[in-house]
């Protein structure tokens, strides 16, 4: 894959919230804590909603895909959001990709 100027950006300031060892620093977003535990952990179980298990990876996998198409629609870090969704995993989902931002 190769990454575009914005994209490299992103890489560089989610590694300065990391320490050598890829453990998150204190104080790091929960996007990076979130990345960080599914880097670590990938197939633990992050949440279970109404009977459905999602691991890290999975979590990890679809938040990125809802924050690349927020980020397309021109939502960027600072804007404010709102998630009118029951609790359900796309709940969840959205908040982890607002909070990758």
């Amino acid at each position: 894959m190769i990454l575009g100027p914005a994209a490299k950006a992103e890489v560089v300031q989610a590694d300065a919230w990391l320490d050598a060892s890829g453990l998150p620093l204190p104080g790091a977003p929960m996007g990076i804590l979130l990345s960080a535990q599914a880097a670590r952990a990938p197939e633990a179980p992050a949440f279970t909603i109404s009977g459905s298990t999602w691991s890290y990876r999975q979590m990890d996998r679809a938040a990125n895909r809802l924050a690349r198409a927020l980020d397309g629609a021109g939502v960027s870090q600072g804007d404010c959001v709102v998630i009118a969704l029951p609790n359900c995993a796309l709940f969840a989902q959205a908040v982890y990709a607002v909070w990758k931002l």
